[in-house]
């Protein structure tokens, strides 16, 4: 999985996906902060230009959808879903988690048992 780890673990292709994930996030971030800061003629502004609304979703989406999005990414931080699911006991309902119980020689035998097979084929 893609992701950044501990003590330099990340691996290149991971790093390469998040930066580009990030590039493409920086954008929508920047303008739906300023939209919700009401602050206008910016420069960003400027180079983008005015964002045109979506006639099927209505002018109020570009309001309250970042807010709906700053809602969900808090109740992810403060693992309300987790808790919830705990507390009513729905164990059938929770995501599997890694828990690092796994040993980095445990990874080693399997790397080494393998390059074995295949240099005596």
């Amino acid at each position: 999985w893609y992701g950044f780890y501990s003590n330099n673990n990340t691996d290149a292709p991971s790093l390469v996906f998040l930066s580009n994930q990030l590039c493409r996030l920086a954008a929508p971030l920047c303008f739906h902060y300023i939209a919700l800061c009401r602050v206008r003629g910016t420069a960003f502004e400027k180079m983008y230009g005015q964002m045109q609304m979506i006639p099927f979703l209505g002018t109020l989406f570009n309001k309250y959808f970042p807010i709906a999005i700053g809602v969900i990414v808090s109740l992810n931080l403060l693992q309300v879903y987790e808790r919830m699911v705990k507390a009513l006991g729905l164990h059938s309902l929770e995501f599997d988690v890694f828990t690092g119980d796994v040993r980095p020689e445990d990874g080693k035998a399997i790397i080494r048992a393998e390059r074995d097979k295949r240099l005596r084929e």
